[in-house]
């Protein structure tokens, strides 16, 4: 979600001042991983480093990336020669880096990075548009829909037969239009208390998504930033509280120091951003 290179910039740190990079890239890491905790959603990734580490073998990072072996991922606007652009087949090795099949002259240090993940919903309401789960969005490009025709069979729609409403690079939620044919809701019938049978909606329709918009959403961006500079200014020193008891009970507070950190702290806006389901 950040560069280590762009978080020391912002810190004033020398770039020839590597002593506390590995306690950045920690910092990097938490931070990222309470964003996307908190907001259901992957929003975005990018690389700060692509190197060849042998032959036909590339090595990129990029911090928190969250993804496993043989995963898809999409990548855009690398800047390596050649570029690494396009779907590559990754290999894992460690939450921080993983490896492509690629032969490069020039190691860059710019690109996103964008996971190719499997969404399935209910259509909850019939008719030509349907609200995509919030989960998704943004997106860099969505690479299928599908229906489902039976419980084991999928049909693959058309890209001429539905539209996008929104701009899904930065859009908290999209919606998609049929074109051909209204959404149709489905039904199955399952167990329910008591012995009784039920009826639930059915995951009938299928997403293939590239995650992660190509540009940070900004107030997400200084969320990031604000959560790695308070991590790296506490160094483990912990919130600075007062605490007082009464006929045995104990209650603590924090100082006003503290009070001011809550009250302009960026979980509102983070919050904000949390998918709805």
């Amino acid at each position: 979600m950040l560069r280590l290179i762009d978080v020391r910039e912002e810190l004033s740190i020398d770039p020839s001042e590597t002593r506390d990079d590995a306690f950045l890239i920690r910092c990097i890491e938490q931070a990222t991983a309470l964003i996307r905790q908190r907001t259901d959603r992957y929003l975005f990734g990018v690389t700060d480093s692509i190197v060849q580490a042998e032959a036909t073998r590339v090595i990129v990072r990029c911090i928190s990336h969250g993804m496993i072996t043989s995963e898809i991922v999409y990548l855009a606007n690398t800047n390596c020669t050649p570029s690494i652009d396009g779907n590559q087949e990754i290999t894992y090795i460690d939450c921080n880096h993983f490896s492509v099949v690629a032969d490069i002259t020039v190691s860059g240090d710019a690109g996103t990075v964008h996971p190719v993940r499997v969404f399935e919903q209910p259509i909850k309401r019939g008719g030509p548009i349907l609200n995509c789960t919030e989960a998704i969005s943004p997106f860099a490009e969505l690479r299928s829909v599908e229906i489902r025709e039976s419980m084991q069979t999928w049909t693959l729609l058309p890209s001429t037969s539905y539209r996008i409403s929104g701009d899904t690079l930065v859009a908290r939620s999209v919606n998609i239009e049929r074109l051909d044919a209204p959404w149709v809701v489905e039904m199955e019938r399952v167990g329910g208390p008591y012995g009784l049978r039920q009826r639930q909606r059915v995951n009938n329709v299928r997403f293939v998504v590239a995650l992660g918009s190509l540009v940070i959403p900004v107030e997400i961006q200084m969320a990031a930033y604000s959560y790695v500079f308070d991590l790296y200014e506490r160094q483990g020193a912990g919130k600075e509280e007062t605490s007082s008891s009464y006929e045995g009970a104990k209650s603590s507070r924090p100082t006003g120091d503290e009070r001011m950190n809550a009250m302009i702290s960026m979980d509102r806006v983070v919050s904000s951003w949390r998918a709805r389901r």
